[in-house]
């Protein structure tokens, strides 16, 4: 009699393993974890970076398209001035235009402007000054350079180039 009080009954055992699966965990400590605050103010920060990043990006694809306009306005300038020049040589110095518009490549126009500036005493040379403004059809911006020629009747001379965004 004295033996059955000191082995728990199987029905006891049983029951308390079933209640010690079914007992909570320990709760843990408040230091462990996010709370909602942290978690919203981290997701805060995280989308202000990302939109910076974005508005940075939109900066310098609008650099790029600005940089693109000036390299391409500054070829069509020089390949209307070479134009002028050669003109100028094969026309034995009489051949300077005397300006107008033109429609370029990539979107742009132009015109070009001649003012005579000085005549030589016999005639057989002169100075002129050469403006030469490109415009994107898009955008409007004017791009222009302008560049001194003297002629002669042996040809063509550039001197004190000029150029201007």
């Amino acid at each position: 009699s004295g033996r059955t009080a000191l082995i728990p009954s199987r029905a006891k055992m049983i029951s308390r393993i079933g209640t010690s699966r079914n007992r909570r965990a320990p709760a843990r400590p408040v230091g462990d974890a996010f709370t909602l605050i942290e978690v919203l103010i981290s997701v805060a920060i995280l989308s202000t970076a990302v939109v910076a990043t974005l508005a940075a990006f939109n900066t310098l694809l609008v650099a790029l398209r600005e940089s693109r306009d000036v390299m391409l306005a500054d070829m069509q300038i020089r390949e209307k001035l070479a134009e002028i020049r050669i003109g100028a040589v094969v026309g034995g110095g009489d051949a300077l235009p005397s300006g107008g518009g033109f429609t370029g490549s990539d979107g742009f126009s132009g015109e070009t402007r001649v003012r005579q500036i000085q005549t030589g005493p016999d005639g057989s040379n002169s100075l002129s000054e050469v403006t030469i403004a490109v415009w994107r059809n898009e955008s409007g911006r004017q791009y222009s350079a302008s560049t001194f020629v003297l002629t002669s009747k042996r040809g063509t001379e550039s001197h004190a180039e000029n150029s201007a965004p």
